[in-house]
């Protein structure tokens, strides 16, 4: 075992002991409320690129108290290293309704790590997390994270999340939510290209929702790339999304903003 472990390269022990101390911090933490995922993440990491974002989301629907809602993150990140991408974010939000305001939601740090690329027709792996801090007193932090998955056929490409989330602190929800995101791409070209994305939630591990409370949506997007310079481009996703249950809004509008260099 010692010996196994002594062959190992300074950046798979790296690895190996992420995922460590994450299965012990796992086995340890409670669970929250389940957020919605919005974004679909994949597992490659390019060292060196530098990345802006902006994401926005609006909510159409019957119901007066959730037509209008509104969620806006704003993030900065970087890829330390060939394996660890890492990211802050800023997060507004405004309820739906009549008189609600666009409030600070929260601050999160973000992480990616890169377990392997795709070769020899098997996918890339990676692990996201995220901490999430709030800006209200008496809510709970919170602690995500996320299998990554990735596959090239052809000129498409597919991605898959499945996610779970739960809460640290005082009065933290004790369940650990289940939650899934999908992504396909097809690089049509060079300046545009189609896909779709779906998300959806399950509930509490154990004891998911009925079908008519769970989220779940589905939906047509966009990619718009344009290139600046070497290594430096800007890449807009937009798209619409269909909601599947009575819990889910009837429509949502996403975009998705991005600014990449390298350095």
């Amino acid at each position: 075992m010692l010996g196994s472990l002594l062959a190992r390269t300074p950046r798979e022990l790296t690895r190996i002991g992420g995922l460590a101390c994450l299965a012990a911090f796992v086995a340890l933490a409670p669970a929250p409320a389940w957020a919605q995922t919005d974004k679909v993440y994949g597992p490659i990491v390019d060292q060196g690129e530098f990345e802006i974002e902006a994401r926005g989301f609006l909510d159409f629907d019957d119901d007066p108290d959730k037509d209008g809602k509104q969620k806006y993150k704003f993030n900065i990140g970087y890829a330390v290293t060939d394996f660890w991408w890492t990211e802050l974010v800023n997060e507004l939000e405004k309820e739906g309704g009549d008189g609600a305001n666009l409030i600070y939601e929260a601050a999160e740090w973000e992480n990616i790590f890169e377990f392997r690329a795709e070769d020899n027709g098997w996918p890339a792996l990676g692990l996201y997390t995220a901490f999430v801090i709030p800006n209200k007193d008496g809510k709970p932090f919170e602690l995500e994270w996320k299998g990554l998955i990735q596959k090239s056929l052809g000129p498409t490409r597919h991605r898959f999340n499945l996610a779970f989330e739960w809460e640290l602190g005082r009065d933290a929800d004790e369940d650990i939510q289940l939650g899934y995101s999908w992504q396909s791409k097809w690089k049509l070209w060079d300046l545009f290209s189609p896909g779709f994305e779906a998300y959806g939630d399950f509930g509490e591990i154990g004891d998911f929702k009925s079908g008519a409370a769970q989220k779940h949506q589905i939906g047509p997007v966009v990619w718009i790339e344009h290139e600046l310079a070497e290594n430096t481009k800007i890449e807009l996703l937009t798209g619409y999304f269909f909601g599947l249950t009575p819990a889910s809004a009837d429509g949502t509008y996403k975009f998705q903003l991005e600014f990449k260099t390298h350095f």
